[in-house]
């Protein structure tokens, strides 16, 4: 672990698990050959490692796996290395959208940085382009964007359930 430090501005956090035997899963050789930093939205604390391989193995003082819920990434089309938010306590959102599952009121120095989303274990994101959940947002919750047409780089505040 190269560096971890508290993400001011974030209370509770919402993020998606992609869990293969327990661990962490990457989907590209890209991802693993760089610098991986992820949002736990338990304590909101961001941790960064060396590697995608380093972070995959990340693990709470009792062993639970971390799960991710949310891939920011900073182009679009799904490209560069993705932000990663998630959970040690929760491995899938419920369905409901009435009540977030976790939020994420300002994403700090990942503000107006993300270009396209993915999430994973039954979660959707509601994203503002303002802090606190204010402004311009999504008309509903989704899944993933390729290219968040009226969104790319404007995401600053976000919901996930």
């Amino acid at each position: 672990m190269r560096k971890a430090f508290w993400k001011a501005g974030v209370a509770t956090a919402a993020v998606a698990v992609i869990s293969a035997g327990g661990a962490v899963a990457f989907s590209t050789a890209a991802e693993a050959a760089g610098e991986q930093c992820v949002l736990n939205v338990d304590d909101g604390k961001e941790t960064c490692f060396t590697s995608t391989t380093e972070a995959a193995g990340l693990r709470s003082t009792g062993g639970v796996p971390f799960h991710i819920h949310v891939r920011l990434y900073p182009r679009t089309g799904y490209d560069g290395e993705p932000y990663l938010i998630g959970s040690f306590s929760k491995d899938n959102c419920s369905e409901d959208t009435d009540r977030p599952d976790y939020t994420i009121p300002d994403l700090g120095h990942r503000s107006d940085w993300a270009g396209s989303f993915t999430t994973h274990n039954n979660c959707d994101i509601k994203a503002y382009d303002g802090p606190r959940f204010s402004g311009a947002h999504f008309a509903g919750y989704r899944d993933h964007d390729i290219e968040l047409t009226g969104f790319n780089n404007k995401i600053s505040s976000l919901k996930v359930s």
